[in-house]
């Protein structure tokens, strides 16, 4: 994260973590970035501006390529439930993983005095 987008991640992490984020973690990814905050597609034209942004040869590879990671892990996720049954039926607890937010803990910048 870049000095200067401290107030873009705080005003709408969603977006930040979607569209500028993701955009730089991989090149298949750089497509993220053209398009438009998913936040303003309520509006009357939002599905023609949708469509328009993922026409895009950059977009549609990046769509492409979470579709294709998206496939992968419903494979993996249906094998790490089966393992995760065949422990529980040997008597072990059910493993837990989770995650965190970069920089800060989201709640704390949120009610942050």
């Amino acid at each position: 994260m870049r000095s200067d987008e401290y107030d873009a991640f705080n005003n709408d992490p969603s977006d930040y973590m979607f569209r500028i984020h993701l955009s730089r973690v991989s090149e298949e990814l750089a497509g993220l970035a053209e398009l438009p905050k998913l936040s303003y597609l309520h509006e009357w034209m939002g599905a023609e501006t949708l469509a328009l942004a993922f026409a895009s040869p950059n977009s549609a590879r990046a769509i492409r390529t979470l579709q294709k990671t998206g496939r992968e892990l419903q494979r993996v996720q249906a094998r790490l439930r089966k393992f995760d049954r065949m422990l529980l039926n040997l008597g072990f607890p059910a493993c837990v993983q989770g995650d965190a937010m970069p920089p800060y803990d989201l709640i704390s910048i949120q009610y942050a005095a």
